[in-house]
């Protein structure tokens, strides 16, 4: 097999794919939902515990300096969805919601 390809009259490249993409292409493919799944997992147990928290300790609200209020905001939130706003800028109160 010659590694020439011509189109019309204009010679190219045939490109080989590099040893191990494919299985690097497909490691990829398997890894990213599991990835996934393992990241919403912790927002929900992470989120939960947040709640916990709000809930029945307002000592600790105020070691990680937070209001109840925004702790119940951002326990409420779906497991798929991001941190927004101030549990997403540490140390800075930037409300985006």
């Amino acid at each position: 097999m010659s590694d020439l390809v011509t189109h019309g009259a204009v010679p190219l490249v045939a490109r080989r794919p590099r040893p191990g993409t494919a299985e690097r292409s497909l490691g990829a493919m398997l890894t990213a939902p599991l990835a996934i799944v393992a990241l919403w997992t912790e927002r929900h147990r992470q989120r939960c515990a947040l709640a916990d928290i709000a809930e029945r300790n307002d000592h600790l609200l105020a070691d990680i300096g937070r209001t109840r209020e925004e702790a119940w905001r951002e326990a409420a939130r779906p497991f798929w969805a991001p941190a927004v706003g101030v549990f997403l800028m540490r140390g800075k109160h930037v409300d985006r919601t």
